[in-house]
């Protein structure tokens, strides 16, 4: 693998062969099969040595091509309990597991908010229909995770003869 980089000490972007890219599990830092080298300072670590924008691309690309024998770290998994079934999983940024934000989602088509459903976006009209169709078809009509209770129409108060006031001349 060829890494782009840019010598501290003497400013000289170089590539360089560093072999197989591993990830350090406890530093999350990356490492190399082979040392790197500066054309004009010789052997570097990697703290002599920037990573230039095309080395940081390449470098990218490498660590997201890792197969099952290398270390898969994702960074973005996110461990808290679910806001729809107050379980301890992983969550997504609205606070619910895949189970519940798919229930979400699905709510969203039965009630046609085609602006906030991910299964709809970039659907026209004739398909967004098609998929509400199909959801209702699986899963059924009702709501699995929102409420759709309407809300509680206000009450006027009456105002008897004893409640009225009297006008004042």
């Amino acid at each position: 693998m060829i890494v782009n980089f840019e010598c501290i000490t003497c400013k000289l972007v170089f590539d360089c062969d560093v072999g197989s890219v591993d990830i350090d599990p406890d530093t999350y830092r990356p490492r190399f099969a082979n040392k790197i080298v500066c054309p004009r300072c010789g052997e570097r670590s990697l703290d002599d040595v920037f990573l230039t924008e095309l080395g940081q691309s390449q470098l990218t690309q490498a660590t997201l091509d890792l197969e099952d024998g290398g270390a898969e770290i994702d960074l973005c998994v996110h461990y808290a309990e679910c806001q729809g079934c107050d379980t301890w999983l992983p969550v997504n940024d609205l606070g619910l597991c895949d189970e519940c934000s798919g229930k979400l989602d699905r709510d969203l088509i039965r009630q046609r908010d085609w602006d906030y459903s991910v299964a709809a976006f970039g659907l026209d009209a004739a398909q967004r229909e098609e998929l509400r169709n199909q959801v209702v078809a699986i899963h059924g009509a009702r709501n699995e995770l929102i409420s759709t209770s309407s809300p509680a129409k206000k009450r006027r108060r009456r105002r008897g003869k004893k409640n009225k006031r009297k006008k004042r001349r």
